[in-house]
């Protein structure tokens, strides 16, 4: 299993996006998040797919 680092600026994103998707759906904020941290996986796993 390969490693990935976001960098500062991403990680900002990720967290303001979340922030205002767990306003209006906590849930759906806690799926959005799990789902990006397994794209990011994955894209670390396998970068040649992508």
């Amino acid at each position: 299993m390969s490693r990935y680092r976001l960098t500062f600026p991403a990680k900002q994103d990720l967290k303001e996006i979340n922030e205002y998707l767990a306003w209006y759906s906590p849930a759906a904020a806690r799926s959005l998040k799990e789902k990006i941290k397994q794209q990011c996986q994955l894209l670390a796993d396998f970068p040649v797919v992508c």
